[in-house]
């Protein structure tokens, strides 16, 4: 008689701090995709009330996922790189537990288990009735905490294509998740150090140095660097041996910081391509590409500007500055046009007058430029008439444009610019504590009573909302609603929440009293 299959979790699995964006178990938060499925059937699941509910099963090359029937809500999971055995239990007796099929009760949609008559000497151990039978078992510090899954196929044909490809897939799972373990483990270790304090300031040290050599280059020039035939002088030399040391020890950081933050949160960060971006061109210069003297020690200068990435303060004030400029561009185009219509005016009322700034268009929008860059007056505007009075529309012309412009315009975009640099540096600062925020929790012990301790603890609002909520734990875990709650939970944790109850209403009624 074909009877169970045993799946247990490995001991020896490395245990991973789930975070947002690589969780492990985030294959056991979604139904399998239709495409992904390699089974999908309604089976039955014995549950800890002693009956066999039914169940919608699917697995993938991933996870194995239970649903309602009809359903593609996802109820619970078992994920298959912790599985490490599947065993065949066929004609096999199993301790604790007595169920087998004998009737169905409409109400609950599950069919109720009744004990098989016990031979004498074996008082806690029965026999499943039914001819093919699917048991799992699960590690307790797994993902399901040691929970035991009877799962019935429907026959004799399913039973052996579940067993076939649970083998199968728990070894593929298990070895490719190692893997993946080994290599996030790397990169979490190389992370580490590459973020040191020490680590950033060593390189800090290494771009100021560059920086130094670059400017002695540009201050001797081909004059101090060269001999009378062309060729290098000791100093040169140096320099040339320096640059390229510098080059060779800055790809070995960048392929560090590669490694490190690969894939995404490199090439995501505008930093990272700067620092892709430099190297590279530092790299091609070494190369076959013969560059210009002029070209190269712009690169060289090019340098210093990773030094922002490594000070927290200028890389908060880039930022900004970068998330600031859209709305400042939409101020700048309101005085450029601004500017436009005084040039155009200036043409047609200047041009006979004060043809060396006004003679055309392109003359008359330097002058004004001008004006806003700081300048009183267009030269070749009069200031005075022949008499002695003031020259009105030539007064006019340019003080209108200098409130305009300097007066309003200039300031409304300053103001804009300080606004939107503000708010960007809050949301930064912002999104900087939710990371430490989450880096604590991630390293702070966790476990599945967490958001009921949150919601006792802190959520409430007052000491009438605090009873309610125990009203609401108590009535759950009343003796008539257990069978229901262990459809959803553990036995031990339905336990641990029933002293959990108790205990947090004893607290409360001693605080109150």
């Amino acid at each position: 008689m074909p009877g169970l299959v045993g799946i247990i979790r490995s001991k020896t699995l490395p245990v991973l701090t789930p975070d947002v964006k690589n969780n492990p178990y985030a294959i056991a938060m979604k139904f399998p995709d239709e495409s992904a499925r390699l089974f999908d059937g309604e089976l039955k699941l014995l549950l800890m009330d002693g009956a066999w509910h039914p169940r919608r099963l699917a697995y993938s090359n991933d996870v194995i996922a239970f649903a309602l029937p009809g359903s593609l809500k996802i109820v619970d999971a078992i994920p298959l790189f912790e599985l490490v055995e599947v065993v065949n239990m066929s004609d096999t007796d199993v301790v604790h537990t007595s169920p087998s099929i004998d009737e169905e009760e409409s109400d609950s949609k599950s069919v109720k288990v009744n004990r098989t008559q016990k031979k004498s000497g074996d008082s806690n151990k029965v026999k499943f009735r039914h001819a093919v039978q699917l048991c799992t078992k699960t590690e307790g510090d797994g993902y399901n905490s040691g929970r035991q899954y009877i799962i019935q196929a429907r026959n004799e044909q399913e039973h052996k294509k579940i067993i076939k490809d649970l083998t199968r897939l728990s070894k593929l799972a298990t070895d490719k998740f190692l893997a993946k373990s080994q290599f996030e483990k790397a990169q979490e270790i190389t992370r580490h150090y590459y973020k040191s304090t020490s680590f950033q300031i060593f390189v800090a040290v290494l771009i100021v140095a560059n920086f130094a050599a670059t400017a002695t280059d540009a201050q001797l020039g081909p004059a101090g660097l060269d001999n009378s035939d062309g060729s290098k002088n000791g100093v040169g030399l140096f320099l040339q041996d320096l640059d390229s040391a510098f080059t060779a020890i800055f790809t070995v950081e960048l392929l560090i910081n590669m490694f490190a933050h690969w894939f995404m949160p490199f090439f995501s960060d505008m930093w990272c391509m700067f620092d892709l971006f430099i190297v590279s061109m530092s790299l091609i210069s070494l190369g076959p590409v013969d560059l210009p003297a002029s070209i190269l020690r712009c690169l060289r200068a090019f340098r210093v500007l990773r030094l922002f990435a490594r000070i927290k303060a200028v890389r908060q004030i880039i930022s900004a500055l970068s998330q600031s400029i859209v709305p400042v561009m939409n101020s700048f185009l309101i005085m450029g046009i601004c500017t436009c219509i005084y040039s155009i005016m200036g043409v047609s009322f200047f041009r006979e007058t004060a043809p060396d700034d006004f003679a055309t268009f392109d003359r008359s929008f330097y002058a004004m430029f001008r004006v806003i860059a700081g300048e009183t007056w267009v030269d070749s505007l009069r200031k005075t008439t022949e008499d002695g009075g003031l020259s009105m529309p030539d007064v006019c012309f340019v003080f209108s444009f200098i409130v305009i412009i300097n007066w309003i315009l200039l300031q409304v975009s300053v103001a804009v610019l300080l606004d939107k640099f503000i708010t960007a540096t809050a949301d930064m600062e912002a999104e900087e504590r939710g990371k430490e925020v989450d880096e604590l929790k991630r390293k702070e012990p966790s476990n599945t009573l967490d958001p009921l301790l949150q919601a006792l603890t802190r959520d409430y609002i007052d000491e009438d909302d605090l009873s309610n909520r125990l009203k609401t734990l108590f009535r759950v875990c009343t003796c008539r609603n257990v069978s229901h709650l262990c459809n959803i939970v553990h036995a031990e944790r339905c336990l641990v929440l029933i002293v959990l109850s108790l205990v947090v209403s004893a607290e409360v009624v001693i605080v109150l009293n």
